[in-house]
């Protein structure tokens, strides 16, 4: 059983995201995007973080670099949870932060499995 952070300004994501972490058999954190949250929640170890990195804000972007910067060893998907398209752009920094992998939502639980089988978990 693997843990793994889930950090999303959207708590509908947030939930989304969390079922399938536990359905898959790991054991889920939830955190906001913001900073000061995402900080806190990275004292705790962690096997594997999904960010949110939508295009509504830069929030996930920061999120993503900061958990990157704490820990550079640890994988983390960048999620893009709907809205607005992320474009290249957005998939290019979100890989330049430290992300190892991407996804677009919804996410079903085939796709999960692949996913938690790509970051090793």
């Amino acid at each position: 059983m693997a843990r793994i952070l889930v950090v999303s300004p959207d708590e509908a994501v947030r939930k989304t995201l969390m079922r399938l972490v536990t359905r898959r058999g790991h054991e889920g954190g939830a955190s906001v995007s913001t900073a000061r949250y995402v900080k806190t929640r990275l004292r705790e170890s962690w096997d594997a973080a999904l960010i949110d990195v939508s295009a509504r804000s830069d929030e996930g972007l920061a999120a993503l670099s900061i958990a990157h910067q704490r820990d550079p060893s640890l994988p983390i998907a960048a999620i893009d949870s709907g809205g607005d398209s992320p474009g290249l752009d957005r998939l290019a920094r979100a890989l330049r932060l430290g992300a190892v992998e991407f996804m677009r939502m919804p996410i079903d639980r085939l796709d999960a499995a692949a996913l938690m089988e790509r970051l090793s978990l």
